[in-house]
Order: structure tokens, then sequence, then C-alpha cells
């Protein structure tokens, strides 16, 4: 069962590699994310769960939220890069407009 778990850190590039020494490390890029699902998300054994419960649980968007599904999060980040947008605009399209914006700089 920890597989799932450990490709879902990989995905959210939370953990990377040293190079020479092969030591899993909170990548330094995502340590604000990682302390955000520290704080955010409960990190308490569930016990006697079905493998597929725990998929189920793993893989639902709301079960484990990150730092970038925080609407406030987005917007400051937005503002800071001093990019406008639509204040009824959904969380997936300031993510995205988020992650253009980074991809410039």
């Amino acid at each position: 069962m920890l597989m799932p778990l450990f490709v879902y850190l990989r995905a959210t590039q939370f953990i990377s590699f040293e190079r020479k020494t092969y030591r899993m490390i909170i990548a330094p890029s995502r340590a604000a994310e990682v302390d955000y699902v520290l704080k955010h998300v409960d990190r308490n054994a569930i016990v006697n769960i079905s493998e597929a419960d725990y998929k189920k649980y793993l893989f639902h968007p709301r079960s484990l939220l990150l730092l970038t599904d925080d609407r406030l999060y987005l917007e400051k980040q937005l503002t800071k890069l001093s990019v406008r947008f639509p204040s009824g605009a959904s969380i997936g399209s300031l993510k995205d407009l988020l992650e253009t914006t980074e991809k410039k700089y």
C-alpha cells in the first residue's frame, strides 16, 4: 500500500533524490507546500482499511488538499506577480494562470 503514496509524492514533486547519495529529500522548491500539507492533512493512521477504500481516499480530489488548492494562496501569488485575474475565477483557472506565469519567469 505504500507504493501509491510514494507515487503520489513523486507526482507532486514534494520529494526528490540527491544525485550522489540517492537520499530522498523534501524538494527545496516545494518546502512551503510540504509545510501546508503537514499542517492541514490528518496524519493519523487509518486501521483496517481495504485497498479499494485506501485508493478512494488517496485519489479523491478533496482528501489531500495542496497549497495550490487554496484560493487565497493563488490570489496572493498572482498579485505578487502583478497578474490580473477575475474575482470570480475558479481555482482551476487561477492554478493555470499561475503556472503559465511562473513558466515565463
